[in-house]
């Protein structure tokens, strides 16, 4: 395990930046705040593991601004702190705040010891039960009573982790938290923030029913300060979106199309109608996928939440995928991309050992699964070397997109996965 106090969030960015290979090494990475531990002031302080029970933190890496500016996760705490730890009072102030505080080093002991498969029963499982350390974002929701004001939304998004919104945002990017359902590779389902901030996204889903009540969604975006040039949502619901502003800012919301008004833009050659619509009249229902739109110039901190419909993400949302079932150690490998970072998906679902890296692959396994496992492998193995007289020059052609067709006939794959249904048991139902 790794660990970096910061004396500034400025600090945190550059401290890790320094250590490049260690967000290849350790994926999982979580952020938090001293004094959510009894320590006087927030002390922010970022951990890096591959502690079995430090997957809870999942791969929340720092994010930067355009202009390399930290831009999260971890923004300020929400306490109000009153001890200060420079100057000399019968000593350095800050001679009693250099260690962690004891609930903090129970909370890493915690940790280190779920690295121990013998005292999972005698350490492991009590210790998590009472050092259930929530994440920032989720002790402050904790604390919201009934549906939370728009100063609470903004601190609760001060909390989360931001990724870069989409492509559109154009120049003035911003930052961004998603949450609710999303189609993807498997279909649909919810996305990590989800499940990681149930209690976050809970109360983010009541300040939007509290704007609409009678508006269906299954996913929403928290956009601060993000400029959107004139296009539209094609992947989007027709039905509207729900705009909603979390601060005050100066100049008008959202300009819409409108072939009724009087107020033009150009779009690919062609004069374009609209009317732009302020959000001091109230929320603003936007058709994205069906009229051309565009953020109008403001003035300010500039923070909105969107919503989307229902039917922009599917009707049926899978439950929650548990990473354990794949019997691999720690988090899937993760695609690193302009707009942001996902989880590798290999099309054999999301619990193919494929998605971890070899060496994460059956560390979780019982002996009779990993020998089970290895029996299909090695029936696998053998198939190809009968079949395959030089490996090396097919996987040349596989790479390279010369291998024209399979080079297996039918009979032989029917031997095989006879040889493999015998493993699986022998039932005539497993060939259909």
């Amino acid at each position: 395990m790794l660990a970096q106090v910061a004396s500034s969030y400025l600090s945190i960015r550059n401290s890790w930046d320094a250590l490049p290979p260690v967000h290849d090494l350790v994926q999982t990475s979580g952020a938090l705040h001293q004094c959510f531990f009894g320590a006087e002031t927030a002390k922010p302080t970022r951990f890096a593991s591959n502690l079995p029970a430090a997957q809870v933190f999942g791969v929340h890496w720092h994010t930067l601004q355009e202009d390399g500016t930290y831009a999260g996760p971890l923004e300020r705490c929400p306490h109000a702190h009153t001890s200060h730890l420079i100057g000399w009072e019968e000593g350095w102030r800050s001679s009693h705040s250099a260690a962690y505080p004891p609930a903090l080093c129970k909370y890493l002991a915690f940790l280190i010891f779920s690295a121990v498969p013998s005292l999972d029963a005698t350490v492991a499982a009590p210790a998590a039960q009472s050092l259930d350390i929530p994440h920032p974002a989720e002790a402050f929701a904790l604390t919201i009573a009934g549906c939370p004001t728009a100063a609470e939304v903004l601190i609760l998004f001060d909390l989360l982790p931001k990724t870069r919104p989409h492509a559109k945002a154009g120049l003035a990017p911003g930052s961004a938290f998603f949450a609710g359902a999303v189609k993807g590779d498997a279909g649909v389902h919810p996305r990590p923030t989800t499940r990681q901030f149930p209690m976050a996204v809970q109360k983010l889903c009541q300040f939007i029913q509290a704007a609409d009540a009678a508006h269906p969604f299954a996913a929403f975006v928290i956009l601060r300060n993000v400029h959107s040039a004139l296009h539209r949502d094609h992947n989007n619901s027709s039905l509207p979106n729900l705009l909603v502003p979390i601060t005050a800012f100066e100049g008008d919301g959202v300009w819409i199309e409108d072939a009724a008004s009087h107020e033009f833009r150009w779009h690919q050659g062609t004069l374009v109608a609209g009317t732009a619509h302020s959000f001091a009249d109230g929320p603003i229902y936007l058709r994205a996928r069906d009229l051309l739109h565009e953020t109008m110039p403001w003035t300010g901190d500039r923070a909105i939440v969107l919503d989307r419909p229902k039917d922009a993400v599917g009707s049926t949302v899978l439950e929650s995928f548990d990473p354990g079932t794949s019997r691999a150690f720690g988090q899937p490998m993760i695609c690193r991309y302009e707009m942001g970072k996902k989880e590798f998906t290999d099309g054999f679902g999301l619990c193919s050992p494929g998605r971890w890296a070899p060496e994460a692959r059956e560390m979780l396994a019982s002996p009779e699964e990993a020998g089970h496992a290895k029996t299909i492998r090695e029936i696998l193995k053998d198939f190809v070397c009968d079949e395959i007289k030089d490996l090396r020059a097919s996987a040349f052609k596989l790479a390279t997109g010369k291998l024209e067709q399979s080079p297996f006939c039918a009979a032989a794959l029917e031997r095989v996965r006879k040889e493999i249904a015998a493993v699986l048991g022998g039932s005539p139902d497993i060939l259909e």
